[in-house]
Formats: C-alpha cells, sequence, structure tokens
C-alpha cells in the first residue's frame, strides 16, 4: 500500500481500523509520501501497545508533517515520547493527543514529554486525559513550545484542585498563549484566580 501512495499526498488517515503502529511503520510515509502534511490515526485502541512499534513509527513521520492526530489511541507519555517528534517532526504545528487516559498520570513521564515536544507547536488537544495541574506543569511549555497560541485541558475533573497547583500551571503557560479552554475541570474561582492569567498569559482573548 505504501508504494501506491502518490509522494505528493499531503493527508492521511486511518483513523478506526484496529490498527497498531507497526502497520503504518510500514507504509514508510518518509519514503513513499515525504510532502505529508497531516496524518490521522485516532480510534485505535491498541495502536500504542507496543514501544518498539512506537519508535519505529516516529521514525517513519516525514518532516513535513504539521499535524499529528492521536487521540482515543490509549497513549501513555513514554509511547508519544519514543516517537521523537521534537527531532522527526520539527514543523508539527498541531498535535491532537485527547483522551489518551493515563497519558499525564505520572510528573517524570510528562517532563519527559514536554522535552520531545517540538518548539513549533501551535496548537496542543490534552483534553480527558488524566491530568492534574501539578503534572501539566512538568510539560513545561512555556519553554518547550513558546509558540503555542492554543491549549485545550478541557474534561481534566482535578486539573486545578488548589490554589497552589493553579498557581504553579500558570507559571508555565506560554506567553502567547491566546485560547485556553478548561471546560469540564471543575475549576473554582479561587484557583482560576491563582493562575493570574493575565499576568502569564497576556494575550488570552
Amino acid at each position: 500500500l505504501g508504494q501506491q501512495l502518490p509522494p505528493s499526498l499531503t493527508k492521511f488517515s486511518a483513523s478506526c481500523c484496529c490498527i497498531v503502529a507497526r502497520t503504518i511503520s510500514a507504509l514508510n510515509l518518509l519514503r513513499h509520501s515525504p510532502a505529508l502534511e497531516e496524518l490521522i490515526v485516532s480510534h485505535n485502541d491498541e495502536f500504542f501497545v507496543c514501544a518498539k512499534g512506537s519508535r519505529s513509527f516516529g521514525k517513519t513521520l516525514p518532516r513535513t508533517l504539521k499535524k499529528l492526530d492521536v487521540s482515543l489511541c490509549n497513549a501513555s507519555a513514554k509511547a508519544i515520547v519514543a516517537l521523537n517528534l521534537r527531532h522527526q517532526c520539527p514543523q508539527l504545528e498541531e498535535l491532537d493527543a485527547c483522551q489518551n487516559n493515563q497519558l499525564l498520570s505520572s510528573a517524570k513521564h510528562a517532563h519527559n514529554l514536554g522535552e520531545s515536544l517540538p518548539s513549533a507547536l501551535k496548537k496542543i488537544d490534552i483534553k480527558k486525559c488524566g491530568a492534574s495541574a501539578s503534572v501539566t506543569s512538568m510539560l513545561n511549555l512555556r519553554q518547550q513550545c513558546p509558540e503555542l497560541a492554543d491549549l485545550d485541558v478541557s474534561l481534566n475533573i482535578s486539573l486545578v484542585s488548589t490554589d497552589a497547583e493553579a498557581s504553579m500551571l500558570g507559571q508555565t503557560l506560554p506567553l502567547v498563549l491566546n485560547r485556553l479552554r478548561m471546560r469540564g475541570c471543575n475549576a473554582s474561582v479561587s484557583c482560576l484566580t491563582a493562575m493570574n492569567l493575565s499576568l502569564h498569559c497576556p494575550n488570552l482573548e
């Protein structure tokens, strides 16, 4: 199939296909579709079941890729780190990793994930990923993704449970952020105030 893909292909979707990372790796998109800009592999529950498969998948991603959708794939932070996106996809502008319930379950793994993200990212969707403010802060998005303008952390019901955690999260948000979605996060007025968004995100709309 990979050999049959046109080299001018800019978008490829394998959503809801019951596939794993190794299957997409076999297509060798880096070789056969070097102009690819958008790749969707969402709704594949066992996509990241194998760490070796994740690494192989990352190695075949075209450097031209600008959007990657790995939502609803049971992805862990370690699986995304294994893709080595900062090196493989330096032009990546949009990452959809929503509804991966274990994605942000560990502060250590979140730190590693942040360091692996391309600095060119402008939009990240991590809603419903089991995130807390302390773990999300470890992504250090202000430093790792300084161009990030759109962040969705909705439906993380324990995101900001204390003022201290909320304050920490606010300090790590990118200065250029102009859209922050926190729907369904059970955030209190006190926590939102502690984030001090007027100071940390002066461009927020």
